[in-house]
């Protein structure tokens, strides 16, 4: 019988792999962190200075007239008699007035119908310039579209 010794077993453990599989996630989260610290260490630095200001616009009065086919005269959205149109004139100059306004800074929009008679036009703007009016402006009557509504 032989009495010697067994051999020993050299049992040496592979230490890469162990080590690479338990520090890649440690090393992962240590980049996470680096890449939001760095995000937020970051400063926008925004130009200094004054803005410019939106230009002030001055604002005009404007006052609607209407001239229906048949003679008859809408100011400001009521219905009119011609005896009745220069005391209408009158109270328009006198709530401009009342607002503040210049009567140069107001604006007088005629609209017509294709048959108005150009003298009458002709005699509603000659009454508005009585009572100190001098802008006027000639537009069109607005027609109905299919559904009823103004376009």
């Amino acid at each position: 019988m032989n009495f010697s010794p067994k051999p020993a077993v050299t049992r040496t453990l592979i230490v890469l792999p162990l080590l690479s599989v338990s520090l890649l996630p440690v090393l992962l989260l240590l980049a996470m962190v680096c890449f939001s610290l760095s995000r937020e260490e970051e400063s926008v630095r925004l130009p200094s200075g004054t803005l410019p200001r939106p230009p002030r616009v001055a604002q005009s009065p404007v006052i609607s007239v209407r001239l229906a086919g048949q003679g008859a005269v809408s100011l400001g959205g009521q219905r009119l008699a011609a005896v009745d149109l220069p005391a209408a004139w009158q109270r328009e100059r006198a709530a401009l007035q009342l607002l503040g306004f210049e009567l140069p800074q107001a604006t007088v929009i005629v609209r017509a119908d294709r048959d108005v008679p150009t003298e009458k036009v002709q005699r509603l703007i000659e009454q508005a310039q009585e009572a100190g009016f001098t802008k006027f402006a000639l537009r069109p009557v607005e027609s109905p579209g299919p559904d009823g509504s103004k376009p």
